[in-house]
């Protein structure tokens, strides 16, 4: 579908037709803000800015499909980004707490690169693919949009968990298709892949 998107307004608009399929919709959900960079994609003259959203979930491994299908219908530089809570990493990986909440946290980004790394074997030219780790503060999605924005996405993949009510105001994937610039595609772990043409 074609959206032009909210712009920068501060206040979240509920409705708008690309937001009320992604709600209803059980399969993947591709919203292009412009043509332009898929076109060029088509005819050879360069290369999709693709920037994956990596979570611990199972509806971001969906994306990671979509990104391994798309680099396989032509060339793609493929960003793996991820944005973590350095307090909640170290407790998931059994690290000693004490860390500042501020900033990055280096040996949890180690523990992080080498699971994304495991992720990516298969994919073709996983070698070329970056891996960006981001320290959050506030919601995910906004930390998201920021890193899309410095890599000049053209497509931003994240999984849709498919929140309900007030859990959409916070979610990943509907504060990225609310306010990015760049198309979004929603991937649904859901739902069969279906085949690029």
């Amino acid at each position: 579908v074609a959206s032009k998107g909210h712009g920068d307004t501060p206040l979240r608009r509920i409705g708008g037709m690309s937001e009320a399929l992604s709600e209803l919709n059980a399969t993947p959900l591709l919203v292009v803000r412009d043509e332009a960079p898929f076109v060029a994609w088509r005819d050879g003259k360069r290369p999709l800015r693709v920037v994956c959203g990596a979570s611990h979930g199972r509806s971001w491994l969906a994306g990671l499909e979509w990104a391994r299908k798309l680099r396989q219908a032509g060339p793609c530089d493929i960003t793996i980004a991820q944005v973590y809570y350095a307090g909640e990493e170290r407790q998931r990986l059994g690290l000693a707490p004490g860390h500042s909440l501020v900033g990055s946290d280096a040996e949890v980004e180690t523990h992080l690169t080498r699971e994304l790394e495991t992720r990516l074997a298969g994919v073709d030219g996983h070698d070329a693919t970056r891996i960006r780790l981001v320290a959050g503060i506030g919601r995910i999605g906004d930390h998201l949009l920021e890193l899309a924005k410095a890599e000049k996405a053209d497509l931003i993949i994240v999984g849709d968990n498919h929140h309900r009510g007030l859990g959409r105001l916070s979610s990943v994937a509907s504060v990225t298709l609310h306010y990015a610039s760049a198309s979004v595609l929603l991937s649904n772990c859901r739902s069969a892949m279906v085949a690029i043409v």
